[in-house]
C-alpha cells in the first residue's frame, strides 16, 4: 500500500519496521535468550532456542517480552527444570539444588538450558515470590526490576548467574542477506508494496522463485470488506478513495505460509529483528513513507496511517539497517530513524 495526499486526496504505501539497539551480538560468540510472560500461570520462561520460541509464538503461550539478555555458548552450566504439579519452570546454576529438586520433589529435569558467563560480566539476579505458586521466580538483569519487586514483597535471592552482553550492547558487524529489488511500480501495482516486500522476503529464502510480483499479487486475499486485519483492501492496481489499501500480519502471515514459512513477530523492538536478520530471516516491515510523521485517518475497522509504507530489512550495521524498498529501491537508514517510523504500528513478519 502506498498513500500520497495531495488536499483531501490520499494514497496508500507500504515501508518497513523496528525499535533500537546501537550494536550487534556475534552469533560465534553468544546467544539470545528469549522470555515469555504467561498471566494465566504468572510464569516467566525463558529459553535459547529460537525453535521452541517461535512455536510458543505460534501457540499464543503468553506474552514474548523480546530478547533478556545474552549468554555465552560455552561455561557454567544453567539447568532448567519443570514442576508438572505447578505447571513451572525453575532454572540453576547450582547442580546440588538441581540434583534436588529432580530426585526428592518432584521436578522433571530439562537439562542445560544456556550458559553462565565466566567473566561474570553481566548478571542475572533471581527472586522469589512465596505468595505465588506457579511463577515463584524471576530472572533479571535490570537492577531497577529487581528494586521495584522487592518492594511489592519479593525475595531477593542475589546473583543466580551472568550473561555476556545486554541487548543494544552487541559487537561490532554487519551482516546483508542480499534480497533483490522487485519494483511494485514496474508491476503496475502503485499500492503493493506488501506483496513484493514479502516476495523480496521469500526469494531469498528460495521460496516462489517461479512467481513475480504480477502472477503473486493474483494469490494474494482480497477482504470484501476493507479489513486489512482480513486481507488487502481495495486493489493494488490503483489508488480507490476512502479504502484503506493494505494487508496486515494477521492476514499476511497466514498468506506467506502457503509459499514458505513466516512468523508474525509484530511488537518486536530491533533487538528481535536484527536476531531475525542474523539468523538468517529477511523481516517484512511496516513503517512510514520516508520515514515520515503518521497520517492518521479513522476507518469503520479502526485508525490507520494513510502514508504507511511496507519494506524488507535484509540486514544491517552498526548504526543502521539495509532496507529493500518496493518503492524507492535498495539503501541504508538509520536506526534511530527507522525506529521512529516502524513504533507507530510495529508490524513484523519473519521469513524462516
Amino acid at each position: 500500500m502506498k498513500k500520497h495526499l495531495v488536499t483531501f486526496l490520499w494514497i496508500s504505501i507500504c515501508l518497513a519496521l523496528i525499535t533500537l539497539p546501537s550494536k550487534m551480538v556475534s552469533a560465534s560468540a553468544s546467544t539470545p535468550i528469549y522470555r515469555f510472560y504467561n498471566s494465566t500461570t504468572q510464569e516467566h520462561f525463558f529459553t535459547s532456542s529460537a525453535g521452541e520460541r517461535n512455536h510458543l509464538m505460534n501457540r499464543g503461550w503468553g506474552n514474548y517480552e523480546g530478547i533478556s539478555w545474552y549468554a555465552p555458548v560455552t561455561g557454567d552450566n544453567i539447568y532448567r527444570l519443570y514442576n508438572p504439579a505447578t505447571d513451572d519452570h525453575l532454572y540453576t546454576r547450582n547442580l546440588n539444588e538441581y540434583n534436588i529438586l529432580r530426585t526428592q520433589r518432584g521436578w522433571n529435569a530439562e537439562g542445560v538450558a544456556f550458559y553462565s558467563d565466566s567473566n561474570q560480566t553481566v548478571p542475572v539476579y533471581r527472586l522469589y515470590n512465596p505468595s505465588l505458586i506457579s511463577g515463584s521466580h524471576l530472572y533479571t538483569t535490570n537492577a531497577n526490576e529487581v528494586n521495584v519487586l522487592v518492594g511489592r514483597g519479593w525475595n531477593y535471592e542475589g546473583i543466580a548467574w551472568y550473561a555476556s552482553s545486554l541487548p543494544g550492547q552487541t559487537a561490532n558487524t554487519t551482516k546483508v542477506l542480499g534480497a533483490s529489488f522487485i519494483s511494485q511500480e514496474a508491476a503496475g501495482a502503485p499500492m503493493g508494496c506488501e506483496a513484493a516486500a514479502s516476495l523480496q522476503a521469500l526469494q531469498v529464502k528460495g521460496y516462489a522463485r517461479n512467481y513475480d510480483l504480477k502472477s503473486f499479487l493474483k494469490t494474494m486475499p482480497i477482504a470484501a470488506n476493507g479489513n486489512p486485519y482480513q486481507g488487502f483492501g481495495g486493489t493494488p492496481y490503483s489508488v480507490v478513495s476512502g479504502v484503506y489499501q493494505s494487508i496486515f500480519p494477521s492476514a499476511l502471515t497466514p498468506w506467506i505460509n502457503r509459499f514458505g514459512s513466516a512468523i508474525d513477530i509484530s511488537g518486536s523492538n530491533l533487538d528481535e529483528i536484527i536476531n531475525q536478520v542474523s539468523a538468517g530471516y529477511p523481516v517484512i516491515a511496516w513503517v512510514t513513507l520516508n520515514y515520515q510523521a503518521p497520517q492518521w485517518h479513522q476507518y469503520n475497522w479502526g485508525s490507520g496511517i494513510d502514508n504507511a509504507h511496507v519494506v524488507t530489512v535484509d540486514g544491517y550495521s552498526n548504526d543502521s539497517l539495509h532496507i529493500v524498498d518496493p518503492e524507492n529501491g535498495v539503501y541504508w537508514v538509520n536506526k534511530t530513524t527507522f525506529t521512529a517510523a516502524y513504533n507507530y504500528m510495529k508490524f513484523a513478519v519473519a521469513v524462516h
